[in-house]
């Protein structure tokens, strides 16, 4: 555990553990981070009389998987306690940005309506070669729901939410 200064100038703790339930003969198979972030939440559109920004703090827990196989798929499960509408047109989710050979792509946790947090896991179809490594990172998170138009609750972290990169074996 460790004490990081974000891009706010707020103190908080950050931290690598390693699950040992995932232990295989060459030690665990991910690695999940854990932090206390703050983030920045705006719903849009804006309606008249609605407060603009607010910042707000979250705790973020992130497994990533320190090996995978070149063509095979990465898991990673995340989860955040930001607590999603209980209006059935709502949808929460996860950002994660995962870049490997030159390439960024996201993918997205999704959680339906009333839910108190937001966690799940996503497949991420391995392209780098043997060799290389896939990072990862964690953009925005928040919910969506349509109800004739699309208002939208987007939380983007104060400072970038780089996890450990997972290696491309053979």
């Amino acid at each position: 555990m460790r004490f990081v200064r974000n891009a706010l100038g707020v103190v908080v703790i950050a931290a690598t553990i390693s699950v040992p339930a995932l232990a295989g003969a060459a030690g665990p198979r991910n690695r999940t981070t854990a932090i206390d972030i703050t983030a920045t939440c705006e719903t849009l559109p804006r309606l008249p009389d609605a407060p603009g920004p607010v910042v707000r703090r979250f705790h973020l827990e992130v497994s990533t998987p320190r090996h995978v196989s070149r063509r095979g798929t990465a898991t990673v499960s995340a989860q955040v306690n930001y607590q999603v509408s209980g209006f059935p047109e709502v949808v929460g989710g996860i950002a994660v940005q995962a870049t490997q050979s030159g390439a960024t792509s996201l993918y997205f946790i999704t959680v339906g309506p009333a839910a108190n947090s937001i966690s799940g896991s996503v497949q991420v179809p391995v392209t780098a070669r043997p060799g290389r490594e896939i990072q990862w990172q964690i953009p925005y998170f928040g919910q969506a729901g349509d109800f004739g138009i699309r208002v939208a609750d987007t939380c983007v972290p104060a400072g970038p939410v780089v996890l450990p990169p997972t290696k491309v074996t053979g």
